[in-house]
């Protein structure tokens, strides 16, 4: 049997299981680096980081559902930080017209890029109505319009008070010419409520006539 090491001190001094494994020179110098400036010893660091990843995958899933979802709107945060007029890198795609439409195309070519291959069957078409793109982006928007300024403390699965405070006024009175306050009482997760938005949103737009 191999020589013990120290006795384990601090911060998870309970351990009792050894776990070896390879890694590459650049990864054990950043965890290195990171212990020094945390004052920890390798094996706390090591340790501290495997745990906060549980507590982040956590995060991720309750923001974002799981990590496919939070990678592919980490690329669409991308191109949002990304794309810029060169003559006016200040401009920012909720505030000019033209860096907004590059936004639009470089995001709907990576989600044509991505779309799964084939085609839906008309029963599932059918089955799948209540449940259609227009309505349910109708239903978020109305819930950010209508969200109170008041921001909540518990957390919840789509938080349109702080969406709506961080869009700001401005963008948000946007959102005012596709939604209708019906929209406000409708329940993402109930089928009978996506049935009536539905309907609703395939109702045509006579504001545009």
């Amino acid at each position: 049997m191999g020589k013990r090491g120290p006795a384990p001190r601090g911060a998870y001094a309970n351990k009792s299981r050894v776990l070896s494994t390879r890694i590459r020179e650049d990864t054990r110098s950043a965890l290195e680096n990171a212990a020094k400036q945390n004052g920890k010893s390798l094996s706390q660091e090591i340790e501290n980081r495997l745990r906060r990843s549980f507590d982040d995958d956590d995060k991720k899933n309750g923001l974002f559902g799981n990590r496919r979802n939070y990678a592919s709107l980490r690329m669409v945060a991308c191109l949002m930080e990304f794309i810029r007029d060169p003559m006016e890198p200040d401009t920012s795609w909720l505030d000019d017209p033209y860096v907004f439409d590059q936004f639009f195309a470089a995001v709907t070519l990576i989600l044509k890029e991505l779309r799964p291959a084939g085609e839906a069957s008309a029963d599932r078409r059918e089955r799948w109505e209540p449940y259609k793109g227009k309505a349910l982006a109708a239903v978020m928007m109305a819930h950010i319009e209508h969200a109170s300024p008041e921001l909540p403390l518990e957390p919840r699965r789509f938080p349109a008070e702080h969406i709506r405070a961080d869009l700001g006024d401005a963008v948000v009175k946007r959102m005012g010419k596709h939604t209708d306050t019906e929209y406000e009482s409708i329940d993402p997760n109930n089928p009978e409520d996506m049935a009536r938005a539905a309907a609703k949103s395939a109702k045509p737009d006579r504001s545009a006539s």
